[in-house]
């Protein structure tokens, strides 16, 4: 049966009166000093009854004092940060208005904030007892004792909305609420409060009641002591006893109209209280029609107001949610929510069209941030003007996306095309700003991991790159950046595993017809994947910032290779290739060069000439830094890219090393040939050795020879060595030079 607050008051006070009667009729065949021993029992017995329902109506009434203030906005916030001035203050003004004796709250770590003005907070440590009874129960009530005397305590949990800490409240139970126990039963009965229960001895001229009172939490409990004399129970006042009997009864039924009108018109309005609550929980809205003048209505009409200003400030946080606050256009999430909104099945009939605003950063650091806010916010409404535009938003800080209806790429273009942002002018206060656009699209249900926004957002790129107005989304040119993200991280584990390695391929010096150094070179062998090219992995390794670490192992085995062949009587030059990247950091400079000092050997670092141009200052510092530690420098491929001779004149390098595209295709007399004659010269006027790449017959060998390249390089003279092939090389080559065959070994 449910147990609301109504019912169980309508019991308890009509099981008092059955006890009552059945009293009567037990006394009635009782002897005198039976009766009135019972009667006096019976009299005890409801006097603790009626005072246990009067804590229990107390306690009702603090437990939802507490409940309101733990529900309280401001004091759950003041709670959550532990604002230690607010909570007390808002406990003194509480407890002087409610009558509350004691209040404080309790911080989940234990720490105890009571009642105090702002200027005179403290903070004390809650009793362990205490800090495990809230922790325990939802709201857990009961007495304690304390070091005055007992207290009626209750407790609410704050959420906010996790638990942030509880609520206590407590009144005594002092003398004062005794006597008036005594004033209100039925027998001048004396009341006191006992730690133990206490059993009336045998034959004892008093009757005593000892009643139970649980205790908060796991408290023990305590117990009201209630006794009466039995002198006065057989004073022979029969007439009286009468009288005071029928007194009682009518008393007790008077009560018990009094308390079943009185609980329901308090009950009632707490119903409905209860109901609106749990009502805003669900849906933010309150229906609660209470508009009387006391504390029920009162709390009402706070209850009202409150839910009211609270819907409000949802409303005003989700329309902020969904709105670009620089430009006052919709937000990607308020596009994501309309896109949601479409039924699936009809994704197919629609495209996400992304459209950047050209030269951005230039138009915002002309005009600045603000008219650049308000120049997006235009872009945007003549967006929102053109017809078949379903929902559109702000993505980026220069790009917006729109959901409209094709039937194909053809029309999605068609609608781009028709936007007309670059056909007129924006007015943006003072200042007429050309606007120019890039857009890319995709359609709602392209089936790729990331969402179609992203994708056409990804195509502005692409269309960018190759050079178009419009473009959908290439998902082959995309590539598989995952998958590159996984090839790094497996690379970077394959360094220690061998799979990964190094292999040298020797230099022939045209002049001295020796191998006079060797050019390390990256090879890895995948256990899946089989053979990488260098060019993948050091280019996504260039991309992914992985291309410091794998330097800096090659640097690592390279020096031990030349120590190794040291030892074995071969001394070498080993040239190693550095990414363009690596030049403009310093502390990889100066890496380099503490690690190579440590070694006696010659070193020669290959860059190529393109690598200074992002940043040439810090590019060219660091290369003269190097020379002067000592290591050569080597501009690599030179020919394959925009050449530049100025470049080609700022570089302090040391050695120049022609392309092997020139080198493979010079025939005497050719273009090539020519290109190749030119270089080599222009290298010699500026104080460089050449390096000619790519040498793979002996015509091309005595070609350079004429032409008076300094050093060869390729296939002809022998293709990238192991490590232990590189040894077996060089001693064939020993063995070749105390010959008298001037050309060198050919490997196979």
């Amino acid at each position: 049966m449910r147990g609301d607050f109504r019912t169980r008051l309508t019991l308890a006070f009509g099981g008092s009166i059955g006890l009552v009667l059945i009293a009567m009729s037990v006394m009635s065949f009782l002897f005198i000093r039976q009766t009135a021993e019972m009667k006096v029992r019976d009299d005890l017995h409801a006097a603790a009854v009626a005072q246990q329902r009067l804590w229990a109506s107390q306690e009702q009434v603090l437990q939802e004092k507490a409940s309101t203030l733990a529900l309280d906005f401001g004091f759950r916030a003041a709670v959550a940060t532990e604002d230690l001035p607010t909570i007390g203050s808002a406990l003194a003004n509480l407890k002087s208005r409610l009558g509350v004796d004691t209040a404080y709250v309790i911080l989940p770590d234990g720490r105890s904030v009571p009642s105090a003005d702002a200027d005179r907070q403290t903070i004390e440590q809650a009793p362990p007892a205490i800090l495990k009874a809230v922790e325990s129960g939802e709201r857990p009530s009961g007495v304690i004792r304390g070091e005055t005397g007992f207290y009626q305590v209750v407790s609410a949990p704050i959420k906010a909305p996790r638990l942030v800490g509880w609520v206590v409240f407590a009144m005594p139970l002092d003398d004062a609420q005794l006597a008036e126990l005594e004033t209100l039963s039925a027998i001048p009965l004396s009341a006191r409060f006992s730690s133990e229960r206490v059993v009336e001895p045998k034959q004892s001229k008093t009757i005593i009641s000892s009643n139970e009172v649980p205790g908060f939490g796991d408290l023990p409990s305590a117990y009201l002591v209630l006794s009466y004399p039995m002198a006065r129970a057989m004073a022979p006042y029969n007439g009286m006893f009468v009288a005071l009997l029928v007194t009682t009864i009518g008393g007790l039924i008077i009560l018990l109209l009094c308390c079943w009108a009185v609980a329901r018109s308090v009950t009632g309005p707490i119903r409905l209280l209860d109901a609106a609550v749990r009502q805003f929980g669900e849906t933010s809205i309150v229906d609660v029609s209470i508009n009387s003048d006391d504390e029920i209505g009162r709390l009402a009409g706070s209850f009202r107001s409150m839910a009211g200003r609270i819907a409000e400030r949802e409303a005003r946080i989700t329309a902020l949610s969904l709105t670009d606050t620089d430009s006052d256009l919709p937000n990607r999430r308020a596009l994501e929510k309309a896109i949601l909104e479409l039924p699936s099945h009809h994704h197919s009939r629609y495209f996400v069209l992304a459209v950047s605003i050209d030269r951005f950063a230039r138009i915002q650091n002309t005009i600045g941030q603000v008219a650049t806010n308000a120049l997006v916010s235009m872009v945007g409404h003549r967006i929102a003007e053109a017809g078949k535009v379903f929902a559109y938003g702000r993505i980026g800080s220069d790009s917006m996306a729109l959901v409209v209806r094709a039937d194909d790429a053809g029309q999605a273009e068609e609608i781009f095309h028709s936007l007309k942002i670059d056909d007129d002018p924006f007015r943006v206060g003072t200042e007429t700003v050309d606007v120019h656009v890039t857009g890319g699209y995709a359609r709602l249900d392209e089936d790729h991991a990331l969402s179609a926004i992203d994708l056409a957002a990804i195509a502005i790129g692409q269309a960018r790159d190759a050079g178009r107005k419009v473009q959908p989304f290439d998902a082959e040119a995309y590539g598989d950046p995952s998958g590159t993200l996984s090839m790094m991280s497996e690379l970077m584990l394959s360094l220690d595993d061998g799979t990964v390695s190094l292999v040298y391929q020797p230099k022939f010096d045209v002049r001295t017809q020796k191998i006079t150094g060797v050019e390390a070179l990256l090879r890895w062998i995948h256990p899946v994947r089989g053979f990488v090219p260098p060019d993948i992995f050091v280019g996504n390794a260039e991309e992914t910032g992985h291309i410091r670490p794998l330097t800096c192992w090659v640097v690592s085995k390279v020096i031990e290779e030349h120590d190794r062949l040291a030892r074995n009587g071969f001394e070498l030059k080993f040239a190693i290739n550095l990414s363009g990247r690596l030049l403009t950091d310093d502390s990889f400079t100066d890496w380099v060069i503490e690690t190579i000092s440590k070694s006696d050997g010659k070193y020669c670092l290959e860059v190529t000439e393109t690598a200074v141009i992002d940043d040439p200052q810090q590019a060219l510092a660091n290369i003269d830094k190097l020379r002067k530690a000592g290591i050569e420098i080597s501009i690599d491929d030179y020919g394959a890219g925009l050449s530049s001779l100025s470049y080609l004149k700022q570089i302090p390098a040391h050695e120049l090393k022609i392309d092997k595209a020139f080198v493979l295709s010079m025939q005497e007399g050719s273009s090539d040939a020519l290109l190749v004659k030119s270089t080599i010269d222009l290298a010699h006027s500026l104080g460089l050795r050449v390096v000619a790449e790519g040498v793979e017959t002996t015509e091309v060998l005595s070609l350079l020879a004429i032409m008076g390249a300094d050093v060869a390089q390729g296939y002809y003279i022998s293709r990238p060595l192991k490590p232990a092939d590189l040894e077996t090389f060089l001693r064939a080559e020993a063995v070749r030079l105390t010959e008298t065959d001037p050309k060198p070994a050919k490997e196979a």
